[in-house]
């Protein structure tokens, strides 16, 4: 399957709507196997002659973050990469995670037994499931005193924040849409300042602003995938983070749990929030977040509300209608050279996704979130000019 500028293609309704009704199918073939407990000791990646580079590049990466033996189905990667060769028949006998490369149905009614046992990784597979899944494998090593003991420590990182935490009376937001290049024009000085994503990029802003307060990121792909943009953005994240040692990373409880593996000299200064269908602020007791599928209504914003009661943002410019992707970013603080192999790295995640139902589902979210927390008190202002509705409302270009 051609894989370049997957992200830009038409969408084809009827083959998403298939793929969907084939994950579905999945997920009900897992529900009625046999319930395989973890954590798992070793791990099977089952993968055919047809295993490509970009494959190779994920297994490589997954390996040196983990501690327990992988092994392969695949003889030529085993001899290629020094990963203990099994038959597929060990699929079926074994206690191990598996990994499989390429999805059937075939395969799934062959090893139902197993099934539960089943993590696929397979890029054609179906919208974000391919990239959050490998998220999950690292949840699936772990055993429950471990996990005890990391959200312990995300708790204690918290507190060590609040004491470091300034008192500002205003926040702001930093995105990056086109607009976010306006930032000249403003003095933050007295503000909480939250960044999100590949703005770490952007080092003559981060001297600008004096460095951030709060860095938040936590998309599978971007971020947390095993690509090499964002191998490029973690990179990155590690150098800021040592450069400005009061600010902390915010993410989900289950992306800060990967954060330790992928970044654990900043093990100290990651924060772990959980998601709960319910908007409020965050305190020692309820760390916690709604949610969403956006980073500034899933982290920014409930933070900085937290912290702040007059919330500004910059950069939020929404999408235009004759947008063909999510929307446009401001190229000084996008990896746009590195874009092509997200794309090709994680191809469902970009070929299924309707890009204008999420964005009008994220305009939908943003203003009950925002109307929520004006009941608190809490004011919010756009200092650049938006397409999103909640934003256009409350624009105001003096800070």
């Amino acid at each position: 399957m051609k894989t370049t500028n997957v992200a830009y293609l038409k969408k084809n309704y009827v083959l998403i709507f298939f793929r969907f009704f084939k994950y579905c199918i999945f997920r009900i073939l897992v529900k009625l196997s046999p319930v395989a407990h973890g954590p798992f000791e070793s791990i099977i990646f089952d993968c055919s002659d047809s295993f490509d580079n970009v494959g190779t590049y994920k297994i490589s990466e997954f390996r040196q973050l983990i501690n327990v033996p992988v092994k392969t189905t695949n003889a030529n990667l085993a001899s290629q990469h020094m990963f203990q060769f099994v038959e597929k028949s060990d699929l079926r006998k074994s206690r191990s995670l598996i990994l499989i490369n390429e999805f059937s149905f075939f395969q799934c009614l062959l090893y139902f037994g197993s099934l539960s046992r089943f993590r696929i990784v397979d890029r054609f597979f179906w919208s974000s499931y391919e990239s959050e899944i490998w998220n999950r494998i690292f949840l699936d090593l772990m055993s429950e005193v471990d996990r005890s003991t990391v959200y312990a420590g995300f708790r204690k990182n918290f507190i060590n924040y609040l004491s470091l935490c300034p008192n500002k009376k205003k926040s702001i937001c930093f995105t990056t849409g086109p607009s976010f290049d306006k930032y000249r024009n403003y003095d933050f000085v007295s503000c909480f300042k939250v960044i999100c994503n590949s703005i770490v990029k952007n080092e003559e802003f981060l001297e600008d602003i004096k460095g951030p307060d709060v860095l938040v990121f936590a998309d599978p792909v971007f971020h947390f995938g095993l690509n090499p943009y964002a191998k490029k953005f973690r990179e990155q994240v590690s150098k800021v983070m040592l450069k400005y040692e009061n600010c902390y990373i915010f993410t989900t409880t289950n992306n800060a749990i990967l954060l330790r593996y992928m970044l654990p000299e900043l093990s100290e200064r990651v924060i772990g929030l959980d998601t709960v269908k319910e908007y409020g602020l965050i305190d020692e007791k309820n760390m916690r977040v709604y949610p969403t599928q956006n980073i500034l209504t899933l982290l920014m914003l409930p933070l900085a509300a937290t912290f702040s009661n007059e919330i500004n943002v910059i950069g939020a410019d929404g999408r235009n209608p004759k947008e063909n992707y999510f929307w446009q970013h401001s190229n000084s603080v996008q990896y746009s050279e590195s874009m092509e192999n997200a794309f090709n790295y994680h191809v469902s995640f970009f070929r299924d996704r309707i890009y204008s139902k999420y964005y009008s589902r994220h305009c939908d979210q943003l203003e009950i979130q925002l109307r929520h927390f004006e009941k608190y008190g809490k004011q919010f202002i756009s200092l650049t000019p938006s397409f999103i509705p909640a934003l256009k409302r409350r624009f105001k270009e003096s800070l």
